[in-house]
């Protein structure tokens, strides 16, 4: 059984835990915003940033228009709910993508161990036993015991090739 080990992180999670931060960041701003403009500024580097004007050093920028709401407290804390249900559901599905991959992970380690094993019998399988042979040549239930052996081992390899290619469509 493999030793325990640090969950990881993989990209699909970090993508989700950064939109999680980003949405939750403009709808602070937004709630704290105390002009109807903002300004968009797009920096050099690619990256973008908002504020009440242009940024130093700005390759463009652009206003963008926002709609002024009176603080209603029930409106506050509807989001402030729907934004912890939009949490909640995100590290629902962050779970369920871990264990997903542990699984693959623990399904991973048995395939890899199977195809040592399917290798091994090969290779045991490989030796000339009494009756293998008729005068100089070998018989046909040699030939068959190898060709049976061969198939074990590539139907392993597949499996673990398999596994494999699921494990990195999960991002692990």
């Amino acid at each position: 059984m493999p030793a325990a080990r640090e969950p990881r992180r993989d990209p699909w999670t970090i993508w989700c835990l950064r939109a999680l931060l980003v949405s939750m960041m403009l709808w602070t701003a937004q709630a704290l915003a105390d002009t109807d403009t903002v300004v968009r500024s797009r920096m050099p580097d690619g990256t973008t940033a908002y504020g009440d004007g242009p940024q130093a050093g700005a390759v463009s920028t652009q206003q963008l228009e926002i709609e002024s709401h009176p603080a209603d407290p029930a409106a506050a804390a509807r989001a402030v709910r729907e934004v912890e249900l939009a949490r909640q559901r995100m590290a629902a599905q962050i779970a369920q993508h871990e264990a997903q991959g542990e699984a693959l992970d623990a399904r991973l380690c048995v395939a890899l161990e199977q195809l040592q094993q399917a290798r091994t019998r090969r290779t045991q399988g490989q030796d000339i036993r009494e009756g293998d042979r008729q005068g100089r040549r070998l018989t046909p239930e040699y030939r068959n015991r190898l060709a049976g052996l061969d198939e074990q081992v590539r139907s392993a390899e597949d499996e673990v090739a398999r596994l494999r290619r699921q494990r990195a469509a999960l991002g692990h």
